[in-house]
């Protein structure tokens, strides 16, 4: 197995939480792709597992990319790939955002698709009207000659999409967003790069 850091988050009973990707390089799908999934770990203040959850889907590579703690829960947001549909070059990756309760098992799922390419996410804040605010990229073409678009996912409290935005140099550029700040008279503020 191979697991990709992330942050972990304090929480209100002194005890740790963190979602990581876990990449099973000795076993494959039904199409040969490595088994690809997200792994939950709820620690108490010594580091030792009080619970941890597994979420995976046959012929689909499932990843993490960023998570922010709710009032009764935590908000993941990742991607989804359907994995016949890449091999047939008929659709990338598209948006999964996952609501968890306090022990980490689903409320909901939403997935949102922007363009044929591949969507992925590298920040989630939360916003001044108790929502969510995601960027991330988009890309509009699935394997080959991909341009992408810095991309901004606005999201109630539950995690349901209330609508997008995408930001690009020019129709061949290549754009990533990487931060987000939202400041008190509700403007955001945006970083990314564009190639």
């Amino acid at each position: 197995f191979s697991y990709l850091s992330t942050d972990v988050i304090v929480l209100s009973d002194s005890g740790y939480f963190t979602v990581t990707q876990s990449v099973d390089f000795f076993n494959v799908d039904t199409l040969g792709f490595a088994i690809t999934s997200i792994l939950i770990i709820k620690t108490n203040e010594q580091g030792n597992t009080i619970w941890k959850k597994i979420y995976r889907k046959k012929n689909f590579n499932i990843r993490f990319n960023t998570y922010a703690k709710t009032p009764n829960g935590f908000l993941m947001v990742g991607s989804i790939t359907d994995l016949v549909a890449y091999e047939n070059e008929q659709k990338g990756g598209y948006f999964g955002i996952w609501k968890l309760d306090e022990l980490g098992d689903t409320l909901s799922t939403n997935y949102y698709d922007v363009f044929s390419g591949n969507d992925y996410s590298t920040q989630l804040i939360p916003t001044l009207d108790s929502g969510y605010m995601v960027v991330g990229q988009s890309c509009n073409q699935i394997q080959t000659g991909a341009n992408c678009d810095f991309i901004m996912l606005k999201l109630d409290s539950n995690g349901n999409v209330q609508w997008h935005k995408t930001h690009s140099n020019t129709i061949t550029s290549f754009e990533t967003g990487y931060g987000i700040i939202q400041m008190p008279n509700e403007d955001f503020y945006l970083v990314g790069n564009t190639q």
